[in-house]
């Protein structure tokens, strides 16, 4: 269900540029400070540099570089699929197995970065893959991703206060989440809450996100007598 006011749009609509990296091997050096990338490079977020991570040659790096900007995100297409991390400026060339999405700036980044991850847009990819010598996801089917977008902001006053997104990341308007509680969506509520918690040191918590009915948390004790505010009303239990 689309919640008033909300559209349903292709990520090529939100998306200035979707691509994937090189498709072939790059002059490898022993010793570098830019890093060839896979899909395997990418977790909770972030690109994580392994001890296997081999270094490209600094002159050859030049042939490879892609158009990546802070409204990039990475995404794992080959083999393992569907991991994400948000590009933060590091020095990298990007290997076949690694997608690339530059988000346009009047889309939300990261409202975009938690529906490219929840388990319902997830289960389309498992579906689009193609199965040959090794599972593959295409570009084709990056860009026919679906995703609820909420209305633009009616008027500057309605822009929320930006907000950190943990060391090292950068601030961004919460469009998504700017609309009034009845026009929100589940995904944007889940969203919102991903993105407020921060830990002492400001990191952002990374972890996955359950729903819990309040009596599995807490004891609920329900008043035994009936009340009622007015003549001929239903009577309403009253919790203590």
């Amino acid at each position: 269900m689309v919640p008033e006011g909300w559209e349903v749009k292709y990520l090529s609509e939100l998306a200035s540029k979707v691509s994937d990296g090189i498709h072939k091997t790059p002059v490898y050096a022993d010793a570098s400070d830019i890093y060839f990338i896979n899909g395997n490079n990418l977790k909770n977020g972030s690109i994580i540099i392994q001890e296997s991570t081999k270094c490209v040659d600094k002159n050859d790096a030049i042939n490879h570089r892609k158009k990546l900007g802070d409204r990039t995100i990475l995404m794992s297409i080959n083999g393992t699929i569907g991991n994400l991390a948000y590009y933060k400026g590091e020095n990298v060339v990007l290997g076949k197995s690694t997608a690339y999405i530059s988000i346009g700036i009047r889309s939300d980044l990261d409202f975009v970065y938690y529906v490219l991850s929840s388990s319902k847009t997830q289960a389309f990819y498992e579906s689009e893959l193609t199965r040959t010598t090794i599972l593959n996801l295409s570009i084709k089917s990056i860009k026919n991703t679906r995703i609820k977008t909420p209305p633009p902001p009616r008027t500057k006053e309605n822009r929320p206060d930006s907000f950190h997104l943990g060391q090292g990341h950068h601030h961004h308007r919460a469009t998504a989440c700017q609309q009034p509680a009845a026009e929100k969506s589940p995904d944007a509520t889940t969203a919102h809450r991903q993105k407020r918690l921060l830990d002492q040191n400001g990191v952002r918590f990374e972890g996955d996100w359950k729903d819990f009915p309040l009596n599995k948390m807490a004891e609920v004790i329900v008043s035994p007598v009936d009340k009622k505010t007015e003549s001929n009303e239903i009577p309403v239990e009253l919790c203590n």
